[in-house]
């Protein structure tokens, strides 16, 4: 059975729903399997943080050390961790660190079984079979976390703009997978004042979205093609709007929303209630520059000189 996540595939085996093995793969022309089954259902629900404890068969095979050491593993809760030492004293084993680490490295069934909860005692993260970089995601994943809300985005944009950067930009596809990326980059676009800004001639059928209380979405075509996020803030009939630029991964507005399949169906969508489409904040803190805004020749040479770009570097 073939995975797609958000930090790449997974080929699970398994027979009955019991699991044997799972293991991290790159394969482009794999054929993910959209079978409805508790295994893949799941799987995806971890990956989309609906899912704290799994309750699925498994059948990993290892040394009698290495089961001991799956067990005590499978203990460790959602969002923390464990030292290698503190795993080898819990199984009675306390001169056996290297070797809980080698059996970490060979655990069959990563995720279910949380190996990426080991960490050094140091709290450097150590290896992983997946490698240190998805350990590092799959830690982040399960960090604390929580969903924006009116009073954030009752905020100006300017305010807004500025605290996004690092905020988490969700997406439900069409499949059930929830992707997620790290914003990195906003303009912020003040009204009818701004002659940058969509509303700087007053209320139209297309901008009327700018309108709504902040937290709505306004999405909109750029030459009839590129779609573009932005995000209202402040009150009601304040105008004011971000327009999400990039993320950490994907720079670009347009590509951003094409690789989160976001169109102008998402226009007026209301990010505090909607189960489509959100922002969460995981209290990470990106530092970023401020410079004028691009692509604004048609505004005047004082709104085109304003620092209200803001990108991490």
């Amino acid at each position: 059975m073939i995975i797609d996540t958000q930090l790449g595939q997974l080929k699970v085996n398994a027979s009955n729903n019991r699991i044997s093995s799972i293991q991290f793969i790159d394969e482009p022309n794999a054929v993910q399997d959209e079978q409805d089954n508790p295994v893949r259902n799941q799987l995806i629900e971890f990956f989309n943080r609906e899912r704290e404890d799994f309750t699925l068969d498994i059948q990993p095979k290892g040394t009698e050390f290495q089961l001991k050491v799956w067990n005590e593993i499978l203990k460790i809760p959602y969002g923390e961790t464990r030292s290698y030492k503190q795993i080898a004293q819990a199984i009675g084993s306390p001169g056996a660190t290297r070797a809980v680490g080698t059996a970490c490295k060979l655990n069959p069934i990563p995720i279910i079984v949380p190996c990426h909860r080991v960490i050094h005692a140091d709290g450097t993260i150590g290896n992983y079979a997946g490698g240190p970089k998805l350990k590092h995601e799959l830690l982040n994943l399960e960090k604390p976390r929580r969903r924006l809300n009116q009073d954030d985005y009752a905020q100006d944009a300017l305010q807004l703009a500025q605290a996004l950067i690092g905020k988490i930009l969700c997406k439900r596809l069409k499949s059930g997978l929830v992707i997620r990326q790290r914003i990195a980059e906003t303009e912020a676009y003040l009204g009818e004042a701004d002659t940058a800004c969509h509303a700087s001639n007053g209320k139209t059928p297309r901008n009327a979205p700018m309108y709504e209380p902040g937290g709505i979405t306004y999405v909109y075509l750029c030459y009839g093609i590129h779609s573009m996020l932005n995000i209202v803030s402040g009150p009601k009939d304040n105008p004011e709007a971000v327009l999400i630029r990039g993320s950490l991964n994907t720079r670009g507005p347009g590509k951003l929303t094409k690789q989160m399949e976001i169109d102008t169906s998402h226009n007026r969508i209301d990010l505090i209630t909607s189960h489509e489409l959100w922002l969460e904040d995981d209290n990470t803190s990106l530092p970023f520059i401020s410079t004028p805004r691009i692509g604004i020749q048609y505004a005047s040479p004082k709104d085109q000189a304003a620092p209200w770009r803001f990108v991490v570097p």
